[in-house]
């Protein structure tokens, strides 16, 4: 072999540094965080939880009402009654309660969210069961290193939007490393606690005491930490979206998810304008894109594991407005397909509007 072909050594790694980062032990991770989680439950259901957890997705607690059980999407209730006693012995262990009433548990990606009566007393609680599902973004690896800009997410509560957050985070961390910022309001990404989930690996994290600090944080991460890409769970006000409008306008690649059933909802509505460019006309009655959108894919859940992928996102946004489905990608995460789908009118409902 010609010497000038012997690829030098870095020489970085003599000085007992490192490029990666060691794999976790991902089934103990699960496992662990299930126990804790279960740790705090009243003793009645406990039970009932290590049998199902496997399938488990949501337990709902209301003093005084049959305990529910979501299992592979599918619900169940117990043939008794939640006493109150097990609401209090609930309240007693959950510790800090954030201002939007959710609190996680550190070192998990489970999350609590109380529910108050009229008077702020808790009287129940909604309970996610969060799992680190890895190499479920995997199928959209060449968009989101290859296409580059910003990725928005689409979904509704319960579609997988941020178990799907998570995994993206991890693809994009390993080109960006600690330069991939997740803006993390209410633990929801990364779990509770100052160590974020290794689910996150390589990226770091801004943690968001409260959410109405959310857009504070956002320009934290670019101005103090040198963000190259920001992630962010939940644009759930207008100004969130001012905020990823500003910082993406600086260079800065943002991933983030919003609520919607579809696309077609997403960019009809007004908090999310300053990020879809579209607003209403209220002379002519209709929708318009006065400016092109922040990011430039979308990816819309719709199912567990289910996906619709729109590689660009302004192209799909005018055939929307057209009253056209725009041909996209549909992929199976779970069992790693894809089809395409042509353009196609859309339907409309009883009232002549698009649906």
């Amino acid at each position: 072999m010609n010497t000038n072909d012997v690829i030098p050594a870095d020489p970085i790694l003599s000085l007992g540094l490192r490029s990666t980062l060691d794999e976790p032990d991902w089934e103990t991770l699960e496992k662990d965080g299930l126990d804790r989680l279960i740790e705090i439950l009243p003793y009645r259901i406990q039970d009932l939880v290590r049998q199902t957890a496997d399938q488990l997705e949501e337990i709902v607690l209301i003093a005084g009402e049959p305990v529910s059980f979501r299992i592979a999407g599918k619900e169940y209730y117990t043939e008794w009654t939640l006493p109150p006693t097990d609401i209090e012995y609930l309240k007693a262990r959950l510790g800090n309660i954030k201002s939007n009433g959710r609190v996680g548990i550190e070192g998990t990606l489970h999350r609590i969210s109380v529910r108050r009566d009229a008077e702020g007393i808790i009287y129940g609680a909604t309970i996610r069961i969060g799992r680190a599902i890895r190499g479920i973004a995997e199928p959209l690896r060449p968009y989101l290193l290859e296409a580059g800009g910003s990725i928005l997410v689409v979904g509704a509560p319960g579609t997988g939007k941020t178990t799907l957050l998570r995994d993206i985070t991890r693809i994009i961390a390993d080109q960006y490393g600690r330069r991939c910022i997740v803006v993390d309001s209410s633990s929801e990404i990364g779990g509770e606690g100052r160590k974020p989930h290794p689910m996150l690996r390589k990226a770091s994290r801004l943690a968001v005491p409260d959410p109405r600090k959310q857009p504070e944080k956002m320009l934290e991460a670019v101005a103090n930490h040198s963000a190259q890409v920001v992630v962010v769970d939940e644009l759930a006000w207008i100004e969130d979206s001012k905020t990823v409008e500003v910082i993406a306008g600086k260079g800065v690649r943002v991933i983030a998810t919003v609520h919607g059933s579809d696309l077609l909802e997403a960019i009809m509505n007004p908090a999310y304008s300053p990020i879809t460019g579209v607003r209403r006309d209220l002379i002519e009655a209709r929708f318009v894109q006065e400016k092109p959108p922040v990011f430039r894919l979308a990816v819309e859940a719709y199912a567990l594991g289910q996906i619709r992928l729109y590689p660009n996102l302004q192209d799909a946004i005018a055939k929307l407005l057209d009253g056209i489905h725009p041909a996209h990608l549909e992929l199976d995460l779970r069992q790693g397909t894809q089809r395409k789908v042509r353009e196609s009118p859309l339907k409309r409902n009883k009232g002549g509007n698009l649906k």
